[in-house]
């Protein structure tokens, strides 16, 4: 396997390096998309997993959402945040707008930060493990930056951040812990709520910008809003439609859950739930 890893290590070190002498802007973080999901899907083949990146469209100005959504099987892993080379993975160092966005995915249970030369795990805000530092510059130096104990420590972040599963808190009889159950829920259910109230927040500014969109009456999600507003709430802000919103979608999917969907997931909580609810 380390043989594997630094082999693709180097390779992504080459790449970045190979872009970064291109037109792509410096600093940027583009310069590690492509290389890095070849990355990890060359590290998940060596630990004998299947592994896939799943790009998340950037919002321009908005903290939005981490880069990629890994897959392990199927199952959501955990999620990946690129930096601009010359970050650095230790949130620690963060500033504006970046340690804003950390805040922010802080709720994440599971997500690996890198910027090409740092890589840090984070569970819950709270980093797990040591932050990994290859011994060059991947920008300057290329697959010259990469040394072989580079390799194997990154090796231990990955596979520890591909093995994650959600650990369900449980009370002395065994059986899950209520309330430690809404506090571990409640950070991924607020990161939600700010979601729907970004998106409809930018839903509204394309509508003042664009008469088309006006007469389209916006995204869904503001024809969502706007149809809970006439049936329920004709009063409510955006906010308190996002905040209900979240709330419905989080509990409808724990009820889907105890009803026996499985793989849990919005289809198939819906199946579940649409003869008895």
């Amino acid at each position: 396997m380390a043989d594997v890893l630094l082999a693709a290590l180097r390779s992504f070190a080459d790449a970045v390096a190979e872009k970064s002498a291109t037109s792509l802007p410096a600093g940027s973080e583009e310069q590690l998309r492509a290389p890095f999901e070849n990355l990890l899907s060359a590290a998940a083949a060596g630990f004998g997993v299947e592994a896939t990146c799943v790009g998340e469209a950037a919002l321009p100005n908005r903290l939005g959402r981490p880069d990629f959504a890994v897959s392990r099987g199927g199952a959501l892993a955990g999620y990946v945040e690129l930096k601009a080379p010359g970050t650095g993975a230790d949130q620690r160092r963060f500033r504006g707008r970046n340690r804003r966005q950390f805040k922010r995915f802080s709720a994440i249970p599971n997500i690996l930060y890198g910027d090409g030369n740092e890589w840090a795990l984070y569970r819950g805000g709270e980093r797990s493990g040591r932050v990994v530092r290859l011994a060059g510059d991947v920008v300057r130096e290329g697959a010259d930056a990469v040394q072989e104990q580079d390799a194997a420590q990154l090796a231990g972040l990955l596979r520890e951040f591909l093995a994650w599963q959600p650990i369900l808190p449980l009370d002395v009889r065994g059986r899950i812990d209520l309330k430690a159950f809404a506090a571990l829920l409640a950070p991924l259910c607020q990161l939600l709520r700010d979601d729907v109230a970004e998106a409809l927040g930018a839903t509204a500014s394309t509508r003042r910008r664009d008469s088309t969109a006006r007469r389209a009456g916006g995204s869904v999600l503001a024809q969502l809003a706007n149809d809970w507003r006439q049936l329920l709430f004709p009063d409510a802000t955006d906010g308190q439609f996002a905040d209900a919103y979240a709330q419905t979608v989080v509990f409808a999917m724990l009820l889907g859950r105890a009803e026996g969907a499985e793989p849990l997931t919005l289809e198939t909580a819906r199946e579940t739930l649409a003869a008895h609810h």
